[in-house]
């Protein structure tokens, strides 16, 4: 593959080496890497976006009736953006060898491990409500995507038939390959763990939008991905600094690490600060003491009603607890309510302070209390605490519950959602011990 890329004017950063872990393949530096360097750069043909070229933009196609040529940009102007990714990665596969991204499409993955891609039982062996849920409709979502791209598909082949292309001799496919729901999966795999952020084709997104909602009635999501050829070789870790972006001066995609790297070392990216059920949805594994685990609770569990019920007695308190809050820039509607992996406080400040001034009593707004919470940064009395206990501690014991498998016998489950669900109670335990200290 990394001949192929000198062939095709990229620039692999020749101090770097494909190398094969226990865990997979990755690179590693030969010589030092320094802050600041270009690890890869990709020309623009050699992307794979949704507005990019196909090696062969005509195809004919053969039956029992008069044959035809069909032009695939016409097919995939009725596809939202992912779709016609995805459509261009099966029809390059498919190509084999006539393919101008063959040597490179050969040495993709040809299986995924996101939560999308899992059983049925694979979903339930999560066992964690939270888990389970995300996992369905990021599943749905996929399944969604395959009939509506079926749909189109449908409009341009009938399912006997055969494609050829002019020129290319030996080569025919039947056209319900382009619609194998394999191949689908495998494409939508590609896409979520191997792409890059890409904004040139959301200048023109808006008019290609308003297309497709007159024909699908469905409103296309962000057209921002592509997929840089060798950028995705490089394995992932989120103390890193990474910057990826497309150079419009040099007219490619360019990969800079931030951060140096010894001789021997992995050459590692950063793929965002994610926490393991993120990288699990998004890339297909997780990262054992994940300092950046958190889970986020529904708004209507983290802030009981009973905390913003307005009755005649309590109308001004909660007013001016809505102002207090909106002060500081908090709020029950956006508010970022999670716990996260801190045994020091394993509960986001926002969560925690939100709470607090709910909890304030009207002596201490009297007293103005809340100054303690936001200049001192501590609890405005015992009482507080006392409160603030109680209100978490059913939350907290109502998770922890949530987290045990009851099934006889246990179901089997993949290492990923093993250590998930551990790490899970992990954080639970700790906000057991946080609020059990107060």
């Amino acid at each position: 593959m990394i001949e192929w890329s000198k062939n095709k004017s990229i620039k692999w950063n020749e101090k770097l080496i494909v190398h094969s872990f226990p865990e997979g393949r990755g690179v590693i530096a030969n010589e030092d890497i320094l802050e600041n360097e270009i690890l890869v750069s990709v020309p623009l043909q050699w992307l794979i976006h949704s507005k990019c070229k196909f090696s062969h933009d005509n195809i004919h196609i053969t039956n029992n009736n008069t044959p035809r040529i069909v032009n695939l940009n016409t097919i995939i102007d009725n596809l939202d953006s992912k779709q016609r990714i995805s459509f261009h990665l099966i029809f390059e596969r498919l190509l084999g060898s006539n393919s101008n991204w063959f040597e490179y499409l050969e040495h993709v993955p040809s299986e995924y491990f996101t939560t999308s891609m899992f059983t049925d039982e694979e979903i339930q062996s999560m066992v964690y409500p939270i888990f389970i849920n995300e996992a369905k409709k990021l599943k749905n979502e996929m399944m969604d995507s395959y009939k509506r791209y079926c749909i189109v598909l449908e409009k341009y082949f009938n399912l006997n038939e055969e494609m050829h292309i002019n020129g290319v001799n030996n080569w025919s496919c039947n056209v319900k390959l382009l619609m194998d729901l394999d191949l689908f999966k495998w494409s939508c795999g590609v896409i979520k763990t191997r792409s890059y952020y890409y904004d040139r084709n959301l200048v023109t997104q808006q008019n290609s939008q308003k297309r497709l909602q007159s024909t699908t009635n469905v409103v296309e999501d962000k057209d921002d991905c592509t997929i840089v050829p060798l950028a995705d070789l490089f394995n992932h870790s989120s103390s890193v600094d990474t910057e990826a972006k497309f150079n419009d001066r040099m007219n490619c995609y360019q990969v800079r690490t931030k951060t140096s790297f010894k001789k021997g070392d992995q050459v590692l990216i950063s793929y965002g600060k994610h926490s393991n059920f993120t990288l699990l949805n998004f890339y297909g594994f997780v990262v054992e003491n994940n300092s950046l685990d958190s889970i986020t609770l529904d708004p209507k569990e983290a802030i009981p009603e009973y905390l913003f019920t307005e009755t005649i007695s309590n109308s001004l308190q909660l007013k001016r607890k809505y102002e207090i809050l909106s002060q500081y820039g908090l709020s029950l509607t956006n508010g970022k309510f999670e716990v996260i992996n801190d045994s020091q406080q394993p509960f986001t400040w926002n969560y925690l302070t939100t709470l607090r001034v709910l909890l304030l009593t009207p002596k201490e707004l009297d007293k103005k209390k809340e100054t303690m919470i936001f200049y001192n940064d501590e609890s405005p009395s015992i009482e507080n605490d006392k409160l603030l206990s109680n209100l978490l501690r059913p939350i907290i014991e109502n998770h922890l519950s949530l987290l045990v498998d009851n099934t006889t016998p246990p179901i089997k489950k993949r290492f990923e959602i093993d250590y998930l669900l551990k790490s899970t109670k992990e954080i639970w335990e700790k906000c057991l011990n946080y609020i059990n200290n107060l």
